[in-house]
């Protein structure tokens, strides 16, 4: 006997990995083609349940299921169970919930002294430049670097739990961790602020979390094809920017210092994005209509329709479906990695030992949702 809610939990779970569910019945036919097509590690049945018991391996199948959560599959706690239990030990203390909560600690407490150690070198007038007590600064100081210490062991540790076979993003991690490390540790030897820029990149630190790497991955995806809508826009700023050049370029009224004029292309250009969000309309056409009368008016009011209003909203409305777009292909990858999981967890429990029927007995399902 299994409590209902214990069932109910595991037909949630596969809810939300689109089993059955009516929202991502679209998938679907994408998911088979690319399953099919996908040369990445597949488990065969025989590699599944060799020297295992029927109970060994329907718990086997639990650790599938819940990789397909964590959307994981060559290297999860299903993979390495049986066949390599280092580092099945190893993954389940990672994600375990006190290992979690102290690892997202140690990257907000490295992202915030970031700002708060600051360097012992005096300015130029012979003041000090920090504002704590020496011991502070040193207890700051000391927490920079062994914070800065553990987010370097923790991408380690993910290199280890894909058995030291990186792919580029945990590369990128690392390389980008060391030298925030590095750089902690030449400013506390050199009592300076370190390499110039690079403590600014701590926040991205906060990128470890899934939910907000997929959001950034996804907006970095947009960036090459809404480059193209942002290059039709500066090429109107620069038509408008040479004919206000040759129209109102003479006009006495307009600043000299280069950011409210049409002397040149570069400051008319400054004086065009400005416009643009109709931050300083007024001052820009009053001198040249004081001139040329409604004609500069209609002139920069054009501008201030054609870019102000209708390019910004054709990038608001063309930046969205290049949103879903990158979101639905990383959708997509993640849903072929839970699929497969679960066709494991499936082979795994097949009580017969035949997945040619495609069933599993309500018994196997009770033992699986209990194990889950």
């Amino acid at each position: 006997r299994v409590h209902g809610t214990r069932v109910l939990a595991m037909a949630s779970i596969l809810k939300k990995l689109g089993v059955g569910s009516k929202k991502e019945a679209g998938l679907d036919s994408a998911i088979v083609s690319a399953l099919k097509k996908s040369k990445e590690f597949s488990f065969t049945a025989a590699e599944l349940r060799t020297n295992l018991t029927f109970a060994q391996r329907v718990e086997r199948a639990a650790y599938f299921v819940k990789d397909a959560v964590n959307v994981r599959y060559q290297f999860g706690l299903g993979a390495y169970y049986g066949k390599y239990p280092g580092y099945f030990k190893l993954l389940d203390w990672y994600e375990g919930r006190a290992y979690t909560a102290f690892i997202y600690t140690n990257v907000i407490l490295f992202t915030v002294l970031g700002a708060l150690v600051l360097p012992v070198a005096k300015h130029p007038d012979g003041s000090a430049a920090y504002a704590y007590p020496a011991a502070a600064q040193d207890v700051l100081t000391a927490f920079n670097i062994i914070t800065g210490f553990f987010c370097v062991v923790d991408v380690v540790l993910r290199l280890a739990l894909r058995r030291f076979k990186p792919n580029r993003s945990i590369l990128f991690h690392l390389a980008f961790n060391l030298l925030l490390f590095f750089d902690t540790i030449y400013a506390a030897a050199t009592d300076r602020l370190g390499l110039p820029y690079v403590r600014a990149g701590r926040s991205l630190l906060l990128l470890r979390s899934h939910s907000i790497n997929n959001t950034f991955l996804s907006l970095v995806g947009v960036l090459p094809a809404a480059g193209l809508i942002f290059a039709f826009i500066f090429l109107i700023m620069l038509i408008y920017a040479i004919f206000s050049t040759q129209l109102y370029g003479d006009t006495a009224a307009y600043s000299t210092s280069g950011y409210l004029n049409f002397n040149q292309i570069d400051g008319a250009l400054r004086t065009l994005f400005l416009m643009m969000f109709t931050d300083n309309y007024p001052d820009s056409v009053l001198p040249a209509a004081a001139t040329q009368g409604y004609f500069a008016m209609i002139f920069f009011t054009s501008y201030v329709v054609v870019v102000g209003i209708v390019a910004l909203n054709v990038v608001t409305s063309s930046i969205f479906p290049l949103y879903q777009d990158v979101q639905h292909k990383r959708i997509l990858k993640a849903r072929i990695k839970q699929r497969k999981t679960l066709l494991a967890a499936f082979v795994l429990c097949d009580s017969e030992g035949n997945e040619s029927d495609g069933l599993i007995s309500r018994e196997t399902w009770a033992i699986l949702a209990q194990h889950v």
